[in-house]
């Protein structure tokens, strides 16, 4: 980090906690409700963008000036940077010798061969730790990721597919004729039924496809669960814990969402799009939903979505996430609410794809486009809560550590969070000029 940089860093964490060296304001009981009125409102970096930090962190920033001075709140690099923290050099020797001589092996079967080879002892070194050194190292070595071909896995395209539908407007043909039209999506949810109608269609057109959903039979083939794939990062109630094989074994996944509101948390985009990958059970009204909704006063609190993100065998093995705005939705049951308003739709069906690999970015245009579309949407405040907690997953406002293998690695900032500067622009910091941020770009065919 170059050193003006630091100094800038530096004066801004000045600035944060002055009040409190200068004397804390009777408007304050404590502390403590200084570091969290602080946290919430956030601080405008050296970047002009505005940064949440956990309480703990502006509290650190105050004793550290309190028994270093100002110099303590200058940020030291690493000395460490870049190099992973529990793999020692002849551990990374041996997976290089791996992925340079075996470029197609992936990271797991590299995992399963260490641990083999009794270069692993069993809770020495994650997958997870492995996983992310195998990335680096494709990164270094210019590999595009491997091409084994798994279980749900075919060499060419077309030739395995799993369907999900639901119910779409009447369209009125040139003779005056109303059809019923059907939105559907061929993708992977493993916990969902593809029913008979829908079935008895694709297979018709597509009979050489494996159509996977949760229960099997009539031609379908029964998805698999691996019990505690995701234990997530703290106590998480009755919350299904089970990962669908077909997910674990895949060596990367596309996540194809729909762009509609959801009772509760709000909206139903790519991060909640993950629960059905989860063992949840086949009959909906067992099935739990603790910790998905945000706190409706706007209270930091730990989000099960950024577990979902966060998680090498979810969020992490994804490369690119779609959201399906062809109709959108105030809601996520029944019809679709009718034909936009806002531009650049004019009173027509938004008739859009959405397409990013981050993760964060897609979610928080999404929400953009539905709250502005639909304002009175059920529970839509703080509805980006997992979002705000994903962007600063290293430091989140709630505090927790996010850590969905239990590994104890933790993780980073999971992708970038902003929202539009309004609806009739949909300007992000990039498209404003700045060096880094959201982009959002109108390709109209």
């Amino acid at each position: 980090m170059k050193q003006e940089k630091q100094q800038a860093i530096a004066l801004m964490r000045y600035g944060a906690i002055a009040p409190l060296i200068a004397g804390l304001d009777e408007d304050y009981p404590s502390k403590t409700a200084f570091y969290m009125e602080l946290s919430t409102k956030g601080l405008v970096g050296p970047d002009g963008r505005v940064h949440h930090y956990a309480p703990s962190t502006i509290e650190k920033w105050y004793l550290d000036y309190q028994n270093h001075g100002f110099d303590a709140l200058i940020p030291k690099g690493r000395s460490d940077a870049g190099m992973s923290r529990k793999l020692d050099d002849e551990l990374q020797e041996r997976i290089r010798y791996f992925k340079t001589n075996y470029p197609r092996m992936s990271a797991a079967a590299i995992y399963r061969q260490l641990k083999n080879d009794g270069f692993i002892i069993n809770g020495q070194v994650s997958e997870s730790t492995v996983c992310r050194f195998v990335n680096q190292l494709q990164i270094e070595l210019r590999q595009t990721p491997n091409r084994d071909m798994r279980r749900y896995e075919r060499p060419h395209i077309n030739e395995v597919w799993c369907g999900d539908s639901s119910v779409g407007p009447h369209l009125t043909d040139a003779d005056g004729k109303k059809h019923r039209i059907y939105i559907i999506a061929l993708i992977d949810d493993a916990s969902r039924f593809i029913t008979k109608a829908l079935y008895d269609k694709c297979h018709a057109e597509f009979p050489g496809v494996v159509y996977l959903d949760n229960e099997g039979g009539n031609g379908r083939t029964q998805s698999t669960y691996t019990a505690d794939a995701i234990p997530y990062s703290t106590d998480n109630g009755r919350l299904a814990r089970g990962l669908a094989n077909c997910a674990l074994e895949a060596d990367y996944l596309i996540n194809m969402a729909l762009l509609k509101g959801h009772g509760g948390q709000g909206v139903t985009l790519c991060a909640k799009n993950w629960y059905g990958v989860t063992d949840i059970n086949r009959d909906f009204r067992k099935n739990q939903h603790n910790n998905f909704n945000q706190d409706r006063g706007g209270k930091p609190r730990y989000m099960t979505f950024t577990d979902y993100i966060a998680h090498k065998d979810l969020g992490q093995k994804t490369m690119l996430f779609l959201i399906d705005g062809l109709y959108g939705s105030e809601k996520v049951n029944g019809v679709p609410s009718g034909k936009w308003k806002m531009s650049p739709f004019n009173g027509d069906w938004p008739c859009s794809l959405l397409a990013s690999q981050d993760p964060v970015a897609i979610d928080a245009v999404g929400i953009d486009f539905l709250s502005a579309e639909f304002p009175r949407m059920a529970d839509v405040d703080y509805c980006d809560m997992y979002l705000v907690e994903a962007a600063l997953a290293d430091r989140p406002l709630s505090t927790i550590f996010y850590d969905p293998e239990r590994d104890g690695t933790g993780v980073g900032s999971l992708g970038v969070l902003e929202h539009w500067n309004n609806p009739e622009e949909k300007k992000y910091s990039r498209n404003m000029g700045k060096d880094i941020g959201i982009e959002l770009l109108y390709l109209h065919k």
